[in-house]
């Protein structure tokens, strides 16, 4: 992080389809810009791209005026959508260097890097993704991870909770609406994941209970008993605005705050964030 600060970092979103119609480009920037600045990071540009967007390096370089004949590196996680930019990038590239593009193991390790020159002396790298240590994408089987990876427009369910009761993301999750009146949520999900009201009935019973049938999916071997899970609680603000609660990996759920307390069950070691809406009014 301390080294990416020191760059002039340019955002590009890609998956831009999967995104519900009310998902405009402004929103979808605004909710980026919010989410870099809160880790130290100021993006120069951010983009946001889709299957029916065309890219070129051109376009990128001549973009980037900081570039001042820098390098370019291409970071995001595992599954991010590095494969489908280059993919783009390349449609429209041009190769008038004396340098080949080439694909090599990264110092050290048996990770990939793929370089691709702009110049005699400046290349685009590739860099290997990173971990999905707090994402449920790296934490289940892969069977489970198609399940979960959106491969068209994100899907909506919607659930309306009195007190006590709960929602679950099939066994990888759960809502429950601990305090406050009666609360409408909007879960955004890929088209593999099934939600279920449950009523009052315990989570770690659902567990038990959907790990014999598998009535809502998906269940994962790796999450079976209800200590495999991290319970998290927010107190919400009553400020009658709408607000995700997002959990790496899987998806989130968009509420509006008039000051309840929310229990999220998420699998152990994934990252959970509370924040204002993605899509909002």
């Amino acid at each position: 992080m301390k080294k990416v600060k020191k760059l002039d970092l340019e955002v590009i979103a890609t998956k831009k389809d999967l995104f519900p119609r009310n998902a405009t480009e402004a929103t979808l920037q605004r909710y980026i810009q919010e989410r870099f600045n809160e880790v130290g990071l100021n993006p120069t540009n951010i983009r946001i791209i889709g299957n029916t967007n065309e890219i070129s390096l051109d376009e990128i370089i001549n973009a980037n005026e900081a570039r001042k004949g820098h390098d370019i590196y291409i970071i995001g996680s595992l599954s991010s959508g590095k494969t489908f930019l280059i993919n783009k990038l390349l449609k429209t590239y041009t190769n008038k260097t004396k340098w080949q593009i080439k694909t090599e193991a990264y110092p050290g390790t048996t990770q990939k890097v793929m370089s691709i020159p702009l110049t005699n002396s400046t290349f685009v790298y590739e860099l290997p993704g990173f971990s999905l240590a707090t994402s449920v994408a790296g934490k289940v089987e892969k069977d489970i991870l198609r399940l979960i990876t959106p491969k068209k427009k994100i899907e909506v369910s919607s659930h309306t909770l009195r007190k006590g009761h709960t929602f679950v993301i099939g066994s990888l999750g759960a809502f429950q609406l601990c305090k406050g009146k009666i609360t409408s949520f909007k879960f955004y999900h890929a088209e593999g994941v099934e939600t279920k009201s449950i009523g009052t009935k315990g989570f770690d019973t659902f567990l038990f209970e959907n790990g014999k049938r598998a009535a809502v999916r998906p269940v994962s071997e790796h999450f079976t008993n209800f200590k495999d899970f991290d319970l998290f609680e927010y107190d919400m603000e009553n400020d009658g605005q709408l607000h995700d609660i997002s959990i790496t990996g899987l998806g989130w759920v968009t509420f509006e705050a008039r000051g309840q307390t929310i229990r999220v069950a998420i699998p152990r070691g994934v990252a959970v964030k509370e924040s204002l809406a993605k899509i909002r009014k």
